[in-house]
């Protein structure tokens, strides 16, 4: 009998997160909501950087969340698996 699982290709999103507030980086957290609301995975925001991995296809919504700024979400559509993803993040100090 064939085996049921499989190698499920994935993608590495990773950026900055950016506000005129903090222009050596935000310390934060990205919280990632996959497409029917489920929380997926969180990721730390260091020196302004940060680096998710293991997303498949479809769509994410990126919520970043700082001490010193309200929530900030956007979305993300993971195309293609088996590739590296660039998204910056600018928030807004109004917000």
């Amino acid at each position: 009998m064939p085996s049921l699982s499989r190698n499920v290709a994935t993608a590495t999103v990773s950026g900055a997160l950016r506000c005129p507030l903090h222009p050596d980086g935000c310390e934060a957290w990205i919280t990632v909501v996959a497409d029917r609301g489920n929380r997926w995975t969180q990721a730390r925001v260091e020196n302004g950087l940060y680096q998710i991995t293991g997303l498949s296809r479809g769509g994410y919504t990126l919520i970043a969340s700082a001490a010193q700024h309200a929530p900030y979400a956007e979305f993300l559509l993971v195309e293609r698996a088996r590739r590296e993803i660039s998204h910056d993040i600018a928030l807004d100090p109004a917000r």
